[in-house]
């Protein structure tokens, strides 16, 4: 059972610390060129490829042996200094994954008897539950196909309005998708509707550092409002810049889940060591 009166720390890190060390640059340029080759081969990645080469900074390239909890490769590489330029060699997740997969190990260490729900369709956190879990449910949305339909063979699911029954999910997951929801508060209560009791929600959103979430904008009849200047976020199916940001997190963020119904919630911080200093928090709420 999950401790909830204060938050837990993860430090991953290799094994071996006197192997996590950066290696030379020219191996690790290889590896990037690499990693390139194996992405662009399928298309479904080219968007991904797209904003990888955005982010390369030659000059700041680094590799370093150190675990990756989702496939277990020892290499880790740093193509700049973003947290999205910060990549395991052979599944390619990022930090926020690694840290996802981190936490699932301490709460959930066995998941082959969950049934899980994930709001993603692909990536390497999507591929790391879809090989573990004994029954296995995704979801996009599409602005375009109601909830319960699918589109390309992907169901489409409005997280503020979900079809599926209550009680449905022993763990629901998702990353970076509640700050751009127009009603999180909804979109929280009908997780909690979802899952069995006892049930989890793991998640990531970015947080702004500040106590009181920030609001930045509003649905109103008619369309949207902006309270501050528009603010956009990456998708991997509509593309860079895309997906308009609705508010920044701050620390109140357990209150919003206890007061949608879940018993506790809490922030679980990275460790110091974790993957050149880029990790994220991992929001944990129990049903």
């Amino acid at each position: 059972m999950l401790e909830t009166s204060h938050c837990l720390t993860i430090t991953i890190v290799s094994s071996n610390p006197a192997k996590a060390r950066p290696s030379r640059p020219g191996r690790a340029i290889n590896a990037c060129t690499d990693e390139l080759k194996t992405t662009s081969k399928n298309t479904a990645n080219l968007r991904s490829l797209k904003l990888f080469m955005r982010l390369v900074d030659w000059r700041s390239i680094r590799m370093k042996s150190q675990g990756c909890t989702l496939c277990g490769h020892s290499v880790i590489i740093k193509v700049s200094e973003n947290e999205h330029a910060v990549r395991c060699i052979k599944c390619r997740a990022n930090p926020a994954a690694m840290c996802m997969a981190a936490v699932l190990d301490i709460i959930v260490p066995y998941l082959g008897d969950f049934y899980v729900y994930d709001l993603s369709s692909r990536g390497p956190f999507f591929r790391f539950l879809q090989t573990r879990c004994r029954q296995f449910m995704f979801s996009e949305f599409f602005e375009d196909v109601p909830p319960g339909g699918s589109k390309n063979g992907v169901p489409c699911q409005d997280v503020q309005r979900l079809t599926y029954d209550g009680q449905s999910f022993d763990l629901c997951t998702s990353t970076d998708v509640f700050e751009h929801v127009p009603d999180d508060g909804k979109a929280f209560r009908e997780m909690y509707r979802v899952l069995k009791p006892g049930g989890h929600l793991v998640f990531t959103v970015p947080m702004a550092g500040v106590p009181g979430t920030v609001e930045r904008a509003r649905l109103v009849e008619g369309g949207i409002e902006h309270i501050l200047p528009p603010e956009y976020h990456h998708d991997h199916l509509a593309g860079l810049d895309k997906v308009l940001c609705f508010r920044n997190y701050g620390s109140d963020f357990v209150d919003r889940l206890e007061n949608a119904g879940f018993s506790t919630a809490l922030i679980v911080p990275p460790g110091p060591e974790t993957y050149w200093g880029y990790g994220r928090p991992i929001v944990v709420a129990r049903r």
